[in-house]
Parts: C-alpha cells; sequence; structure tokens
C-alpha cells in the first residue's frame, strides 16, 4: 500500500473515531426509582442516569423509555428523551434534568401500572439499556369471604378468606373473643360443628414490604350460627327468704340455644297447681338481656310474704316448639330475730330447770 493511501485511511479511521467513538461510548449507568417501596397514590420518580457523555457533541443520546406490565409479554413505548408518547391518562409526565439524567414521574401510581421500566440510548453501541421493577406495594384487600352461615349440629362448615395486595398477603383465622390465632389458611373447615363453636370469625390478611418492614392488614366477618336445642342453667334452685321484712329474693338464669323464641317465668303457690305468668309490677321485676343464641333473664321478687313462697319456672321455646324448663323454689327461713327470742327463752327455761333441779337434790 502506498504511504499516500496510507495516511488515508489513518485520517478516515480518526475521522470515524471523532465522530461515533465518543458517542459509541456513552452508557446507562443505573436507573434508580424514588420511593423504593411506592404504594398506590404516591408520586413516583423514575431516573435513568448516562456516563461518558460528552456536550460538546452535536448528536446527543436519543433516550427511549419503555414499560413491560406485569400481565403482558410485549415491550410498550412510553416515552422519548422528556417528550411522553403515552400519558396513562394525564398520569405520567418526563423531564430532561441535564445530558445525563433523565426522568419520567408517575402522579399517582396505580397497581395496574406494576411491571418493568426500560431506559435505552437507540443510537450506540455498548450497555444502551438498564431496567428497573415497578412494583406496587399495595395493602391487602379480602376479595371474597364466605357469607353468613346457619348450620345444624354435626353438619361440616367450611369458611374462605381471599385476598389480594402486593406482597401476597398471609390469611389466619381467629374466633373474636379468642387471643390466639386459628388457623394459617385460607380455608377453615370444621368437620363436625358443635355448640361451641358458634360466634364470629374474623378473616385476618396481612402483608409486609421488604425493605421499610411496613406491616399492612385488612379483616372481615362471618358470623357462624349453630342450630341447637335450649337449655337452661340458674345460680341457684332454692331460696331462702324471710317474710315481710321488706326484703327481695333473686334469682338469674341463663337460657342457651337456636332459635330462642319466648322465655317466660311463672308462679305456683305450694299446695296449688295453678301457674301463674309472672311479667313486671309492683310484685316481681323480670329484665332480659338477649343475645342471638343466649337469653340472661333475671327474677326480682319484691318484698317477699308469706303469699310468694311456692315454685318460679322459666319456660322458654325453642325450635320444633321444644320446650324446656327450670323451676325454683322459694322457701322460708325464719325470722332471726323470732331465732334469738327462742334461744332468750330456751335459756331462761333452762336456769330455772336448773335451780328446780338442785332444790330437789337438797331436799332428798
Amino acid at each position: 500500500m502506498g504511504s499516500k493511501n496510507f495516511a488515508v485511511l489513518i485520517v478516515m479511521q480518526f475521522m470515524v473515531s471523532c465522530v461515533f467513538g465518543q458517542q459509541s461510548s456513552v452508557q446507562v449507568e443505573k436507573i434508580e426509582m424514588f420511593p423504593v417501596e411506592p404504594r398506590p397514590g404516591e408520586s413516583v420518580k423514575i431516573r435513568c442516569f448516562l456516563k461518558n457523555v460528552d456536550p460538546s457533541k452535536k448528536i446527543k443520546p436519543s433516550i427511549l423509555w419503555s414499560i413491560r406490565e406485569s400481565d403482558s409479554r410485549s415491550w410498550r413505548i412510553i416515552g422519548n428523551g422528556a417528550s411522553i408518547t403515552d400519558t396513562f391518562n394525564n398520569r405520567l409526565s418526563g423531564r430532561k434534568e441535564s445530558d445525563e439524567v433523565y426522568e419520567i414521574v408517575f402522579r399517582p401510581i396505580q397497581e395496574t401500572d406494576a411491571g418493568t421500566v426500560k431506559c435505552e440510548i437507540t443510537n450506540t453501541e455498548g450497555q444502551i439499556f438498564k431496567l428497573a421493577q415497578l412494583r406496587i406495594y399495595s395493602p391487602p384487600y379480602i376479595t371474597y369471604i364466605t357469607q353468613d352461615i346457619y348450620s345444624k349440629i354435626g353438619k361440616q362448615v367450611i369458611l374462605e378468606c381471599r385476598a389480594d395486595g402486593f406482597p401476597k398477603p398471609s390469611i389466619k383465622w381467629s374466633r373474636t373473643g379468642e387471643m390466639s390465632a386459628v388457623l394459617y389458611s385460607e380455608t377453615f373447615e370444621i368437620t363436625s360443628v358443635s355448640r361451641e363453636d358458634r360466634g364470629t370469625y374474623r378473616c385476618y390478611a396481612e402483608n409486609e414490604t421488604p425493605m421499610n418492614k411496613l406491616r399492612q392488614s385488612a379483616e372481615a366477618f362471618v358470623t357462624l350460627t349453630i342450630d341447637f336445642p335450649p337449655t337452661i342453667s340458674c345460680d341457684t334452685y332454692t331460696i331462702y327468704q324471710v317474710a315481710n321484712i321488706n326484703a327481695d329474693a333473686e334469682v338469674t338464669c341463663t337460657v342457651e340455644g337456636y332459635p330462642l323464641n319466648n322465655v317466660r317465668w311463672y308462679y305456683s303457690q305450694k299446695d296449688f297447681n295453678i301457674e301463674t305468668e309472672i311479667t313486671s309490677d309492683q310484685h316481681y321485676k323480670v329484665e332480659t338481656i338477649a343475645s342471638p343464641d343466649s337469653i340472661k333473664s333475671v327474677l326480682v321478687i319484691r318484698n317477699v310474704n308469706d303469699e310468694q313462697f311456692g315454685d318460679y319456672s322459666i319456660k322458654v321455646e325453642g325450635g320444633f316448639q321444644q320446650i324446656v324448663q327450670k323451676t325454683i323454689t322459694l322457701e322460708p327461713m325464719i325470722n332471726p330475730e323470732a331465732l334469738i327470742n327462742q334461744a332468750n327463752v330456751f335459756k331462761v327455761h333452762r336456769e330455772k330447770f336448773f335451780i328446780l333441779f338442785f332444790i330437789l337434790n337438797v331436799l332428798c
């Protein structure tokens, strides 16, 4: 090769290097997102940093923004440099901060925006793009829970609860009034329900962000009602009271069962088989506190007199007209003052007896 041709080749290589060499060395250094764990409704800024950019060059790096959403396999172009081509319903904007820094901003971000964002240099060689995972850390929300259940004893019952959010929330079941968790699962199964299983159950969904350890939760409730025959338990079944001293007698009974229809009190005087229904008046007071499957009933017998001694019955009607009853007996108790008087009389008679006995011994 002649020296002239060699010189021309060197000049051409130098020109190519000058025109393209610097530009080809431009690289995407990094891509950053703030906040790093965005939640729905927040403003999210994604910045793309370039390196080896020569601001004196006429040919500037061409930046292309694109996104591949979580439910898609293809990329969608959303911007070119600072110009936005897909505004996401006016929620996306772009800006050129400098020759080295470009940014896009989601304001506000939505769960459906989750995916992968790419910052790419389209007119260079080398490391021409970087990716950022756009994860939206949404709090849990209940998507499904079993409706309230009515069941008979012995039947199988299945409670279901499903929740969504990111990260995927965990689910646990517990029964209200109990501190410990019943089960960590979306499905809570009771093979054969009993009356003890009745109550309100809580589905509790929780997730936690990996970096900030922010815990978020949601909850929903389902009530399990069990059909079971009524039972009655009372705090006492025999009451002793002194008559005519302006004192009351009281008994409390708890009725459990489902369904519960009528709870009534009746009075039957001793030696008579006639029952009289009791209602609140000057002689009696009936207080009732009811819940769906239990009733607490308090009977107060005011100012007990001789005519009120006898049997008091509480009767309840359950399903299929089942009648259950308990009887409480009000018995008379001797007035303590009368007992004292009787004791004093006995003491006097005993003293007289000993004096007489002593005199007889002396005479004999």
